[in-house]
């Protein structure tokens, strides 16, 4: 038998959806109800390295995560198996092997995350598509279609396919005309599930980002079961599906195209809000947010009604909130809540860190922050803010040299 070994590492960072892909068309394909846009945090900050080896020297695959041996699920079987069995005819050729050479070679993946664990961020978006990117580099995949490589992300994690590219991106769901249909072509209905990229970094380099970590425990219905109880029982999503997204895609991508943050800001809290009353009419209903989110939901809102540019929340399924601020109001939005929450300097990452250190000199931000700090002292005592971490829309992932 031939020895034969490939590699490839990259870096990923994960992403925050603007609209919400909450409810599948089909939940073995991971084909979403209702398209979503996302902006793709910046791989300086926050990110996934994933390096990966493929070859016959390898006695099982293998998954190290964050230094620990970890399981390899099922949708990452589904990938590698893809790859392995499918896509390996650049491998036969270039060691001159067999299919079935190919086939008998396994995977060592070592994957870790510079960000919390239990930070709320999409770990596993970025994850699964720091994998892809590795496997299309190592198997030299030449795309059959346009977004063929982000439709391979999203079968290992649905968002996964757009951290794929960073900037703003879309990922399309189904045609609200054909959710009713019977009689549908699922394998065309998925080619068109792909992500794309709408605006480069450089189009939204004045966005900053600020994720409040009021959790450190694991929800405790995940996403994946809480998105079909919500498709079953509740009455608003279809609603949502059908019309409200629909309109509120085409209107943020106006806005951003615009660079007109305060109509994003405006947008992303009413569709997170929705998002959240879908939960809430789900049955038994799904309770995402905590007291903590509540608090930051209130600040930003009376923060709002001061600041020249407005500021955005949004919140995944969990109680960590997500700020979009602009560059002129982010020093002041982050030294704002590290003194509301009396957030340790341990608890913060290095821009937020630097950004703590900056003087509130907007009188009526200090005036507004003292005046909380006294009438929510009983609601402040009870939040919990675990981290504080700042960064930026990010670029496109990068590959690392070995």
């Amino acid at each position: 038998m031939k020895n034969f070994i490939v590699r490839s590492q990259y870096k990923v960072a994960p992403n925050i959806a603007l609209i919400k892909y909450w409810g599948k068309y089909h939940e073995d394909l991971i084909i979403p109800l209702n398209t979503s846009v996302s902006m793709t945090l910046s791989t300086d900050d926050i990110a996934t390295k994933t390096s990966l080896e493929f070859g016959n020297h390898v006695g099982e695959d293998t998954l190290i995560l964050n230094n620990k041996k970890a399981p390899i699920t099922g949708r990452i079987t589904r990938l590698l198996e893809y790859f392995r069995n499918e896509h390996n005819k650049q491998l036969m050729k270039k060691f001159n092997l067999s299919a079935s050479e190919v086939k008998n070679g396994r995977f060592k993946i070592t994957s870790s995350n510079n960000f919390p664990t239990a930070s709320g961020l999409a770990s596993s978006a970025s994850g699964l598509a720091c994998l892809t990117m590795c496997l299309q580099e190592a198997f030299e995949f030449k795309p059959e279609y346009e977004g063929h490589l982000t439709v391979l992300a999203r079968l290992g994690s649905g968002s996964a396919c757009r951290s794929v590219y960073g900037g703003i991106v879309e990922w399309r769901g189904v045609n609200p005309s054909l959710l009713d249909a019977k009689n549908v072509n699922i394998d065309e209905i998925s080619r068109l599930s792909i992500a794309k990229q709408l605006f480069k970094q450089e189009h939204v380099k004045d966005w900053n980002v600020l994720v409040v970590i009021a959790s450190s425990r694991e929800k405790e219905t995940s996403s994946t079961i809480g998105m079909r109880n919500t498709v079953l029982t509740s009455p608003l999503i279809q609603h949502r599906v059908r019309h409200t997204v629909p309109e509120r895609v085409d209107a943020i991508v106006k806005a951003i195209r615009d660079k007109d943050l305060n109509t994003v800001a405006e947008i992303m809290i009413k569709d997170s809000n929705q998002f959240h009353a879908c939960c809430l009419d789900t049955y038994p209903p799904l309770l995402y947010l905590n007291h903590t989110s509540s608090l930051v939901i209130s600040a930003i809102h009376k923060l709002n009604e001061i600041l020249p540019i407005k500021l955005g929340y949004t919140f995944d399924a969990g109680p960590n909130a997500v700020i979009l601020a602009h560059d002129s109001v982010i020093d002041l939005v982050n030294k704002f809540f590290v003194e509301l929450f009396g957030v340790p300097q341990e608890r913060l990452n290095e821009k937020a860190s630097k950004g703590s250190t900056s003087q509130i000199t907007n009188t009526q931000v200090s005036n507004l922050l003292a005046e909380l700090q006294k009438k929510w002292k009983d609601e402040i005592a009870l939040a919990r803010v675990y981290h504080l971490l700042r960064t930026r829309v990010g670029d496109d992932p990068q590959k690392l040299s070995e």
